[in-house]
């Protein structure tokens, strides 16, 4: 069991373990990447008597008021209860303020009781979350329409200032009904204890992520806003490049038919995935299957160009030239971050990664899982030989060793090792060999002959996956070590092909290897921060720190970073996880993992006037 935050057993609500309980809420502007406090409305509800407090967090010119004091006690003995938990905590940061210590974020909460049940936009905001526990509101129609950017450009008066005062103290009344409501199910139904523990560990991991999100990446602004300026010619160009080599933007608009017939040209037609009206797909996940083809890379990226349209809105903040955003951590049904592909720039596409460049006297650090998802899987299932193929270094190798399609003295290069490796992660989230063949590039025979050769050499992972499906079907729920949770909605079934009711079998059978994977990255996110070592971002299985001292110390640095990584992952599953660290020192760019989009990069670079 992953170690946990303990109590002693008290009986009662779970708010009498603390000395004060404090439930509070911001009032922010942000412009691009600035965030710029507006005001605050806090309330220690372990006080009977205890009022909301509304306290005004600028200057008569608008600039922040930096002589406030936090009107909190952050240490352990003292609770802090919030909505959005990672917003929240970037305005502390923002403030110079203490994160504190024990932080219950009910929207991750609520997030976690209804993870799978409740989908759709806005679902999860405070006020829906009120209303689906039967909590009072008393909002008004035109709260918060478009104050925050006229905040933030100071543009209000008295009387507005008092709307802002309303409804800040509105929002931290709701919050305290929603608290109390969750408290009573916690102790009622689940008799507080673990649960409590598990929240109170997700709170800290939202602290750190908001810590990281308004650190921000480096961002080389001079050859950005170049880029920016020149744009529409740089995309004019793009775009009759395309055509000339695809012929499918005439006129520069994207025509279906053309692109129909150069699938065809490549006799790709019948693999191709469709649509359900039978057209081939032009989206950019079916073409990252084929980039390999000139033709569908150069297509690519020109049509995730040409949509980029909110690319002049980076949150860039120009105090220190960071690129900064919140990563949404939680808000995926796996737990993972989801941060905004339009706001974070590493969910761009791998031509705009160069624009990250590190400033003089201090390095960056990536630091990735290696093969996080299949060692999870052989762990869970207890499957003894995906162990040993996970452990010879390449379990994609080892596998096509063991079936004898692979020489056993062949390397990397072997042509189908890319076969093995598809198939290892592909079965993990329940794909069939048509889809299978179609990323492999290979005939569905050979797909069927792999997957063969996976159920056979790694049959306890083939039970334990069949097991945990039967499990998740007949309870409806499945969770991981740490509690977080995946509930099927009563009287759901199996989605079938074009179906958008129901659940999927592939989404049961992955769900479990991720939301792990997750916890093992939150893990590795508090071990990172306490062996002293700034974090800057998170990408799935990757994190991102930065300090000066990898300038001086970059294999030290190394070591206690990957050494921190891979116990977390001991934690969570009792093995560790072997990593990979990647170093980016002074004046350096974030390299992309494709090639072609450095080459793309570079064309950026000629067309705007900037050096690479």
């Amino acid at each position: 069991m992953a170690k946990q935050i303990k109590f002693p057993f008290m009986e009662g609500n779970f708010r009498y373990r603390f000395k004060k309980v404090y439930v509070c809420d911001f009032e922010y502007a942000t412009i691009g990447g600035e965030l710029i406090p507006t005001s605050l409305a806090i309330k220690n509800i372990n006080d009977p008597e205890a009022e909301v407090e509304f306290i005004w967090l600028r200057n008569y010119d608008g600039t922040i008021a930096r002589s406030i004091q936090q009107p909190y006690e952050h240490d352990a003995n003292n609770l802090m209860v919030v909505f959005l938990g990672e917003a929240e905590c970037s305005v502390f940061h923002e403030l110079d303020w203490w994160q504190p210590e024990r932080i219950i974020d009910l929207y991750v909460e609520c997030r976690n009781l209804n993870n799978g049940t409740l989908d759709g936009k806005g679902v999860f905001g405070l006020a829906a979350m009120a209303k689906h526990y039967g909590c009072e509101t008393n909002y008004l129609e035109d709260d918060k329409t478009n104050l925050r950017e006229r905040l933030g450009k100071n543009q209000v008066g008295e009387d507005e200032i008092e709307t802002v005062k309303r409804y800040n103290i509105e929002d931290v009344l709701v919050t305290e009904r929603l608290f109390n409501k969750i408290e009573r199910l916690y102790d009622k139904n689940y008799s507080g204890g673990i649960v409590w523990e598990q929240a109170l560990d997700r709170g800290q991991h939202v602290a750190i992520a908001a810590e990281a999100g308004r650190t921000g990446y480096p961002i080389d602004v001079e050859a950005w806003d170049k880029f920016i300026n020149k744009f529409d010619d740089i995309m004019d160009e793009v775009i009759t490049n395309a055509h000339n080599i695809t012929n499918c933007f005439p006129n520069g608009k994207f025509n279906n038919k053309n692109f129909q017939e150069l699938v065809e040209s490549k006799s790709l037609d019948n693999a191709w995935p469709k649509t359900t009206k039978g057209q081939c797909k032009s989206d950019q996940d079916t073409l990252r299957i084929y980039e390999e083809i000139y033709e569908f890379k150069i297509l690519k990226e020109a049509l995730y160009l040409r949509g980029a349209t909110k690319l002049k809105d980076l949150p860039i903040d120009r105090k220190d030239n960071r690129a900064k955003t919140m990563f949404w951590l939680f808000s995926a049904k796996t737990g993972r971050a989801a941060p905004s592909t339009s706001k974070h720039i590493l969910n761009m596409a791998g031509c705009f990664t160069p624009f990250i460049k590190v400033p003089e006297g201090t390095a960056i650090m990536k630091v990735d899982y290696s093969q996080q998802e299949f060692v999870i899987g052989a762990v869970l299932a207890n499957d003894n030989i995906m162990l040993e193929a996970y452990m010879s270094g390449d379990p994609y190798l080892s596998l096509g060793k063991r079936s004898g399609f692979i020489p056993q003295d062949a390397d990397k290069s072997h042509p189908l090792r890319g076969v093995f490796k598809t198939v290892c992660l592909m079965v993990q989230y329940g794909a069939g060999t048509e889809s299978m063949s179609r990323q492999m590039k290979k005939s569905i025979e050979t797909a069927e002959m792999a997957l063969q050769v996976h159920q056979r050499e790694f049959s306890k992972f083939w039970d334990y996956q069949e097991a945990m499906v039967d499990k998740f079907t007949y309870y409806c729920k499945y969770e991981t070590i740490n509690g977080w949770t995946y509930t099927l909605p009563k009287g759901s079934t199996f989605r079938e092909w074009g179906d958008t009711k129901g659940y999927s079998e592939a989404t049961l059978k992955n769900w479990i290897f991720q939301a792990t994977g997750c916890e093992i990255l939150r893990r590795a996110m508090r071990k990172v921060q306490d062996a002293g070592f700034g974090i800057i971002g998170l990408m799935h299985d990757e994190l991102i720190v930065e300090h000066p001292l990898i300038i001086v110390d970059p294999e030290g640095c190394k070591e206690i970073v990957q050494s921190a990584m891979e116990e977390a992952s001991k934690e969570i599953i009792g093995w560790r996880i072997k990593t990979d660290a990647t170093i980016i020192g002074p004046g350096e760019r974030f390299a992309p993992k494709d090639p072609a989009d450095m080459e793309t990069f570079r064309f950026f670079a000629k067309k705007a006037g900037f050096d690479v």
